[in-house]
């Protein structure tokens, strides 16, 4: 179903015009998943989701971005390579620009494949071991030793379940990496894709950029079945004050990880509890 498309979503003239700072998504011929990225973004966070217009933006400085995230689809039909066309597009450099000032960027699917090819985040994406477009639900488990913009730090994340959709999700560290060990941050628990040591995301060696072939932005409505996706976008509001949108299913979310994380034991009361052996 595609999700309805409204005014909000439209480039503005002034950049600094709507509610908080702005949070910018690329987009290119054949990118499909641009409107639930910014329905994502804009319904859960106080910030102005945009296109990102290099006619509008490229003076834009990182203090005025809140956060860039580079879409799932088939940009320029996937020719060449998947990404290799849109790494090279002037809408990567600006992202390239504001990256090196810590400005958190997610790559999502086609935009992982993005980040890789442009040098921002090491290895690439290969097409899957079956040869297949694989489409499904996979479960996943959290790296806990990662730092990531986008992942909440010092609490013990569950596993958990997102839709995946690729045809070429097969992640591989290559010889880029090798004097960088890559930091995975997502793991598949099935291997789907023949990816390298299950991984599903990484991060740069600066937590600020992160691709992920899963799709949170699929799973962060309850009525849709689950809201587990929306753990991104609290990462973000916890480790960048990026304020969450009043009334939003990201505020319940927040209310239920932190009361439930509450009521899990601490070392301290556990060691308090613990009985002597008689």
């Amino acid at each position: 179903m595609r999700a309805p498309q409204t005014s909000n979503h439209e480039v503005q003239e002034d950049p600094k015009k709507g509610a908080g700072k702005l949070a910018l998504v690329p987009v290119f011929p054949g990118t499909n998943c641009q409107k639930e990225t910014l329905q994502w973004l804009s319904k859960n966070l106080e910030v102005d989701a945009q296109e990102l217009n290099p006619t509008v933006h490229q003076n834009c400085g990182a203090a005025e971005i809140a956060c860039v995230v580079v879409p799932g689809g088939f940009s320029y039909g996937d020719y060449l390579r998947a990404g290799a066309l849109a790494a090279r597009d002037p809408k990567i450099a600006l992202v390239k620009n504001w990256a090196a000032q810590n400005t958190p960027v997610l790559g999502i699917c086609n935009g992982f494949q993005i980040l890789c090819e442009a040098g921002l985040l090491p290895g690439v994406l290969l097409r899957n071991f079956n040869r297949q477009h694989n489409h499904l639900d996979v479960p996943l488990s959290f790296s806990q030793s990662t730092s990531c913009s986008w992942i909440p730090k010092n609490y013990k994340l569950p596993n958990m379940s997102l839709p995946m959709s690729c045809g070429m999700g097969a992640y591989r560290s290559g010889p880029s990496s090798a004097n960088s060990k890559t930091k995975s941050c997502l793991h598949y628990l099935n291997d789907w894709n023949g990816s390298e040591e299950l991984i599903a995301a990484i991060c740069n060696d600066g937590g600020n950029v992160m691709g992920m072939m899963p799709h949170p932005e699929r799973a962060s409505d309850p009525t849709l079945g689950s809201a587990e996706g929306l753990i991104f976008l609290l990462g973000l509001h916890l480790n960048h004050g990026v304020p969450i949108r009043a009334g939003s299913h990201l505020q319940q979310f927040c209310q239920n990880f932190l009361e439930n994380d509450l009521k899990k034991p601490s070392k301290t009361s556990l060691q308090e509890n613990k009985r002597e052996p008689l």
